[in-house]
């Protein structure tokens, strides 16, 4: 399955889930500001700039700086932008979307220079640490804006076996905490916020809930259940508490009951905005 194809299938869920007193905050944090500029960093695929332009959250002439690693992805992103119903393309490569000037820059959380009026990182900062990535990011802003940061639930219903179920939950978090992030990202960044000088002015939980409506579940839907069962699998696997043949059977039923449009998948996340000063 394709990371790209994924990134943008979770467009749609994202929308929905983004809380909305949150967003206000963020529209009032840069309220004002001539010309503002916002850094995104993990930019992905481009979603976020389109949430933000269809919320009416940033001013018009807004400069914002689409940041990724990934030279594909961002490739992936200038183009959705470009296709957007309210944009425009540059000779330069920037993309104008109602308003709002994108420019795409491939690079490092730690290559970006300061000065910018908002700091965005959206759905990224569970796979870094989370101490250093936050403080850095207050040092190149006057605001934070933190959607869609994993808390530590990892859920999907009906059960398969309820002390299988758990033990998985339990390996796959425990693969997030041995990298550079956490999987309980979004509890520990009030922490870090507040130890490099910041202040949290508003947080919401932005969970995420998929489940088969009345027409069942879309097609971005039904594609992005399908990466999560099979990223949490290949997660697990060889992990000693997970026995191969029960894994197995476990990845196929999940994905059975996505093609019968029964699995429910819930995911709790925290979106945080403030000052960084």
């Amino acid at each position: 399955m394709s990371f790209k194809r994924y990134l943008n299938a979770k467009a749609s869920v994202e929308r929905r889930s983004l809380d909305p007193t949150v967003l206000k905050e963020v529209e009032a944090l840069i309220k004002g500001r001539t010309e503002p500029t916002v850094l995104e960093v993990g930019a992905g695929t481009g979603s976020m700039p389109i949430h933000l332009s269809e919320k009416d959250v940033l001013p018009e002439g807004t400069s914002y700086t689409a940041l990724d690693k990934d030279g594909e992805v961002l490739d992936d992103a200038r183009r959705r932008l470009s296709e957007h119903r309210l944009s425009e393309t540059g000779s330069d490569g920037a993309v104008n979307i109602d308003g709002t000037e994108v420019g795409f820059v491939e690079g490092d959380l730690y290559d970006a220079d300061g000065g910018y009026d908002l700091a965005v990182a959206h759905a990224v900062l569970d796979l870094l640490p989370v101490g250093e990535a936050v403080e850095h990011l207050l040092d190149l802003s006057e605001a934070f804006y933190f959607p869609v940061c994993f808390d530590g639930v990892t859920a999907f219903e009906p059960t398969y076996d309820e002390g299988f179920d758990r033990r998985i939950e339990e390996a796959y978090h425990a693969t997030m905490d041995d990298r550079a992030g956490a999987s309980r990202t979004g509890r520990r960044v009030f922490g870090a916020v507040r130890d490099s000088g910041g202040a949290v002015t508003a947080a919401a939980s932005s969970d995420w809930v998929l489940f088969p409506g009345e027409d069942g579940y879309t097609e971005d839907e039904r594609y992005m259940l399908r990466y999560i069962v099979e990223t949490v699998g290949d997660a697990v696997e060889g992990a000693p508490e997970i026995d191969a043949d029960r894994l197995q059977s476990w990845v196929e039923d999940r994905l059975r009951r996505i093609e019968d449009e029964e699995l429910v998948y819930i995911a709790h996340q925290i979106d945080l905005a403030g000052r960084s000063n």
